[in-house]
């Protein structure tokens, strides 16, 4: 169940529609009939609902879909040529022609509704819509509020995929560097989903990683939990506690002209906004010439030293689903690599329980034994042999003490709940394994800066 949706929790007062903009390479717009064809054909299921007028637009429809009380608005309009938000952010390409196209495409087609669901479930349903209304003339689809835009092969894999995009596909980080050489990091695009967006200040060279890992994390809790709108306390690992303030208030004591201050947040950078700051910063802030004190030093300590970030059950679930469905792509990608830089790790639900009883037995079963739960614990590949994986167990087991580690045995690929893959062409992970394979073509603004 989504959390629930309360329009005085936000400063702005406001709900905040969600819109994906597909491009369209085609020499004429998609018509209705054809998208609501499409979207029959995808399983989507969709009744004609009260739609908006369509001034300024090619046509305009609303459509209920299935059980969904909240209809979706799908629009075509003509593409703005000046319109190509692939010029300033990072895209993974399936090829140069799927950018070709982007770049030549004529239409768009707009698909916009609210949140009725879980978070990453409303995306993935938006995704669904916008792969199916665009077929194979689709080239990109950009996501209004987060700013991303993934290109039609991207898009495609998430839409198709039946375990939904994690929460880091929500929205986007961007880190602007200030001229004092510190860092402003900032998201776009979580107030779609009852949340707001998140912002931390003064952070340095060697932050970005633990920045982003915090971000990350505290926004996967926001997306599945209530928060008051003034903030507040949130733990989110172990010994990982931060406060959670106004970025206004949290800025007022400082300078507005700093990277970052007050004088930074525009119509873009406004609306309901948290900082994250240190459990035990002195708040409010004391005023001083640069952002510097807003570090959180303490949570940015902690993650480089590889702290343990908490999920939700329905995250933990979702992670596991997708490792599973996608860890043949790994295995593949693993056989086809060089055997002297390759490496596979896998993450596998071992019988457990308190008892320390031995399960050894139930491992070549998918199945868990009724009084057991799991014990998840990564093993090194070494082979595989009819839907088993051969593995050497690379943890101290703490409850399936029947295992030793360094010991190697056979385990079901049904018990999968994670995997590493390291090859020549780089780290891949369930969310970004299916690039593994056929190389993409990475952009972003610096590539379309030199050309201009």
């Amino acid at each position: 169940m989504p959390k629930p949706t309360s329009q005085a929790q936000k400063p702005d007062g406001d709900i905040h529609p969600l819109m994906q903009l597909v491009f369209i390479d085609a020499p004429h717009p998609p018509q209705r009939f054809e998208v609501e064809v499409r979207l029959k054909a995808a399983g989507l299921e969709p009744a004609p609902a009260d739609a908006l007028e369509a001034k300024g637009l090619i046509w305009s429809a609303a459509w209920k879909l299935g059980r969904r009380e909240v209809p979706v608005r799908v629009f075509v309009a003509d593409r703005d040529r000046q319109f190509a938000p692939w010029r300033t952010t990072e895209v993974l390409w399936g090829s140069r022609e799927e950018l070709e196209r982007a770049q030549k495409s004529r239409w768009i087609i707009g698909v916009e509704s609210i949140q009725a669901e879980a978070a990453c479930d409303f995306l993935h349903l938006l995704l669904r819509v916008a792969d199916a209304a665009g077929g194979d003339e689709a080239c990109a689809v950009a996501d209004d509020l987060s700013t991303r835009v993934r290109s039609a092969t991207v898009l495609r894999e998430l839409a198709r995929c039946p375990v939904a995009p994690g929460p880091n596909d929500l929205y986007t980080i961007h880190f602007i560097a200030n001229d004092d050489g510190t860092c402003w990091a900032h998201t776009h695009g979580l107030r779609a989903y009852n949340a707001p967006d998140l912002e931390m200040f003064g952070l340095k060279d060697d932050h970005a990683g633990p920045g982003h890992g915090i971000i990350s994390a505290v926004a996967a809790r926001l997306v599945e939990e209530e928060i008051p709108v003034e903030g507040a306390e949130m733990a989110f690992g172990d010994e990982l506690v931060a406060q959670l303030r106004p970025v206004m208030e949290t800025l007022r004591p400082f300078p507005a002209s700093l990277g970052g201050g007050a004088g930074d947040h525009d119509e873009s950078h406004s609306g309901w906004r948290l900082a994250i700051l240190d459990a035990d910063a002195p708040w409010p802030p004391k005023k001083a010439a640069n952002l510097n004190s807003l570090a959180p030093a303490g949570l940015l300590h902690k993650m480089q030293d590889h702290a343990i970030v908490w999920f939700s059950n329905r995250e933990s679930n979702r992670q596991a689903a997708l490792a599973r469905l996608r860890f043949p792509e790994a295995a593949l990608a693993h056989a086809s690599a060089n055997p002297q830089r390759r490496k596979l790790l896998v993450k596998l639900a071992i019988p457990a329980d308190e008892a320390r009883s031995d399960y050894s037995s139930s491992l070549q079963s998918g199945q868990t034994p009724p009084k057991a739960n799991n014990e998840h614990m990564w093993f090194e590949v070494k082979g595989f042999s009819q839907g088993l994986i051969e593995g050497q167990l690379l943890n101290r087991p703490n409850y399936a003490t029947y295992l030793k580690e360094g010991q190697r045995c056979k385990v079901s690929a049904e018990r999968v709940s994670g995997f590493d893959l390291w090859i020549e062409s780089g780290r891949f992970g369930p969310e970004t394994v299916m690039g593994a394979g056929q190389p993409r073509l990475r952009t972003d603004w610096t590539d379309f800066d030199k050309r201009s």
